[in-house]
């Protein structure tokens, strides 16, 4: 590994130089080429897989920043030719969840396969490859086990010179502002695959070799507005398993308190996937409820459904908290209203009719009037606990 103090700057990187454009040298030219080895990433949206790329090196369009909301159906939406001939905007916010995709065309006369890598790299350490381990993005898919979130995705069986989008979504959970001597973010995106192995750079013309001529290495600049950091941040997988038998239905997520202060703190959620509709599931800065209350959000899942659920915390004027306080997050199901699965429900005793009746007054603004409470089953609690 690499240690320095100081790195020079590294060209294309950084400030914009505004002058004339320099012109292709006969050897440029004889070396000029079209991306061929797979799938690949365009450093700018003029480039159009073209070796050895031209500035700007750092404005990779395939990494598609799209801030604190998702991308409904991004893997459509994000491969379509006017997706692909636009820009995302290059802005990250401070600590809250942001969400980043990555795309690649495949150049290869074949169809390809490739695993996809995200880092978030502070300027300073971008010349040197063996420190990007440090600043890897998680997906918002976790390992089985639950021990830890996946650092790689996959675009599978691309055909040729189709576009791509990497199967997850990438998750910065809590961005904070670069330190070291770094002034701005540089997410650097590698392909991974058996044809395209981490690289070895010990000098500028190593990295420069590196991002003219390897586009399976994406890079872009971004920059970061501010925001609030939260108190405390706890994440959790939302999963509804593909294998149950039931189609898309409703659920409701409450969100209890279970010690925190009632007064002077504010929460906030957030997910990595819109619901099966296409809508957000948030809650955005809210009162926290009273002591074994709770505040809650509808959504519309089917099976199969995966996603990261993020609750930010923030203490404002209100006390600390005491060791022990936890956030309850409860997911339940509302009752199709089909008899059969009803009286199913209150034979074993499954229905919460306390917790129907609460959810029935907390919806009651959008809910119609002469329609009475579904009953609702509880799947179980994901209890988070501070300590």
């Amino acid at each position: 590994m690499l240690t320095v103090t100081k790195n020079p700057p590294v060209v294309g990187h950084g400030q914009v130089l505004r002058g004339p454009v320099a012109q292709a040298s006969s050897r440029e030219a004889l070396l000029a080429g079209t991306y061929d080895k797979g799938i690949y990433l365009r450093p700018n949206l003029s480039n159009g897989g073209k070796i050895p790329a031209t500035s700007p090196l750092s404005a990779s369009p395939d990494i598609w920043i799209a801030g604190t909301q998702p991308v409904k159906d991004f893997r459509n939406a994000l491969a379509t030719s006017g997706s692909y001939a636009s820009q995302s905007p290059g802005t990250i916010t401070q600590g809250t969840p942001n969400y980043i995709y990555v795309r690649g065309c495949n150049g290869a006369a074949v169809s390809s396969t490739t695993k996809v890598q995200l880092y978030g790299v502070p300027c300073a350490s971008i010349q040197w490859p063996s420190e990007w381990a440090k600043y890897g993005i998680p997906t918002d898919r976790d390992h089985p086990d639950g021990t830890q979130p996946y650092y790689d995705s996959s675009i599978v069986n691309l055909a040729s010179s189709g576009i791509g989008v990497a199967a997850d979504t990438f998750v910065w959970s809590n961005p904070q502002p670069p330190t070291g001597g770094s002034d701005h973010y540089c997410f650097i995106t590698w392909m991974n695959n058996a044809g395209n192995p981490f690289p070895d750079v010990f000098s500028q013309l190593d990295m420069s070799a590196l991002v003219t001529n390897n586009l399976q290495f994406g890079w872009r600049n971004v920059s970061m507005q501010s925001g609030r950091s939260p108190t405390r941040q706890m994440s959790s997988q939302l999963i509804i398993p593909s294998d149950v038998t039931a189609g898309s239905r409703e659920y409701s997520l409450q969100i209890t308190n279970m010690g925190f202060p009632e007064s002077g703190w504010t929460l906030s959620l957030s997910c990595s996937q819109l619901d099966s509709k296409g809508n957000p599931i948030t809650i955005n800065n809210v009162a926290m409820p009273a002591l074994g209350h709770f505040v809650g959000v509808r959504c519309t899942l089917s099976p199969g459904y995966s996603a990261l659920l993020t609750l930010n915390l923030y203490q404002n004027n209100g006390p600390a908290s005491q060791p022990g306080a936890a956030i309850d997050i409860t997911p339940s199901y509302f009752s199709d209203g089909t008899a059969l699965e009803l009286q199913e429900a209150l034979d074993r005793g499954l229905v919460d009719f306390a917790l129907s009746h609460a959810l029935h007054r907390a919806f009651a603004a959008t809910e119609v009037a002469d329609i009475r409470p579904r009953p609702v089953v509880s799947l179980g609690a994901d209890g988070l606990q501070i300590i």
